[in-house]
């Protein structure tokens, strides 16, 4: 298919929608070249005479976007000939992303320079910049001083798509918490290696608050105390992505524990002294296995809960 270049589109001028359905500028029709001496051949060549003929181009010449305020780099856009338009702006827009050509703090260009660069409606490019927020990679706001800004990226992300398949049913908990512990014990594993005295100080502080708590002390503290223990385990593991994921599996189970309110764990503050005490000692092999013990306690209260809701 032939496409009109986005610079010759006459000012003003909006892009179409094809009647198969694909939205664009609308293409220029195929002619049969004439035979040579033929009527149609002396009057095309009377019309050229003393006009300066351009070059045509396609839709494969690269329309170079002017960097907007905050941008580093030249953005080059493509238009897009797909059913799911919106899918293939996402595409270049993360493309540039990953280049580097657009960082965060970088604002996009105009919702109409889009339009205009990518070929396709405002409509089209307004649903790929809400398909971006939804995923975290720019943040919409509006005003005078408004637009499309990057960001720097958010691990909720995860955490949503996660949950998202578990409500569905597209996975089930007990690969969540499965997950969970092969995560953990990797992470413990590292931690021996890599953390710092100042990480296990804070490890046992965070235990020292769980020591302290009574009988009456409502669930919602305990499970904050809870995701704050795991969470200090992952962060000695100086590992972000482990600790991305640890966080989001974490945050999943304590949700459940909010909904479900399912008994106390037993033994849970000895577990975890022990486990500190593993730690701080680079014991790997006593601290994975206290992990490992820790977890089956805790996710099998829970997966008994969570089955009983289920029927």
């Amino acid at each position: 298919m032939t496409w009109v270049s986005l610079s010759d589109i006459e000012p003003g001028r909006q892009p179409v929608i094809e009647d198969g359905g694909v939205e664009g500028i609308r293409p220029l029709k195929a002619r049969k070249a004439p035979k040579p001496g033929s009527p149609a051949v002396a009057t095309a060549s009377r019309s050229r005479a003393g006009t300066k003929q351009t070059p045509a181009r396609t839709s494969e010449s690269r329309a170079a976007v002017a960097p907007t305020t905050g941008a580093r780099a030249e953005l080059e856009f493509t238009p897009v000939k797909s059913r799911r338009l919106f899918e293939q702006i996402c595409e270049q827009i993360r493309a540039e992303v990953e280049s580097g050509a657009l960082r965060p703090g970088d604002k996009l260009p105009a919702e109409r320079d889009l339009a205009a660069r990518f070929g396709v409606s405002r409509m089209a490019v307004r649903e790929a910049l809400r398909s971006l927020e939804n995923a975290g990679v720019v943040a919409l706001h509006t005003g005078v001083k408004g637009g499309a800004f990057i960001l720097e990226g958010s691990p909720d992300t995860v955490r949503v798509s996660i949950q998202d398949m578990l409500s569905l049913g597209s996975i089930s908990l007990s690969s969540v918490t499965e997950a969970r512990s092969m995560l953990l014990e990797n992470a413990v594993r590292l931690a021996c290696e890599r953390a710092s005295e100042e990480d296990f100080d804070a490890i046992d502080r965070n235990i020292d608050r769980l020591y302290k708590l009574s009988g009456e002390t409502p669930q919602a503290v305990r499970l904050d105390i809870a995701r704050e223990f795991y969470g200090l385990v992952a962060k000695a593991a100086r590992n972000e992505v482990l600790e991305i994921l640890i966080d989001a599996v974490t945050d999943i189970s304590m949700r459940l524990f909010v909904r479900l309110h399912p008994e106390l764990v037993k033994g849970l503050r000895p577990a975890r002294r022990r486990l500190a005490k593993a730690l701080r000692a680079r014991d790997a092999d006593t601290a994975v296995k206290e992990m490992r013990e820790h977890l089956q306690n805790v996710h099998r209260v829970l997966e008994r809960k969570y089955q009983a809701t289920r029927g």
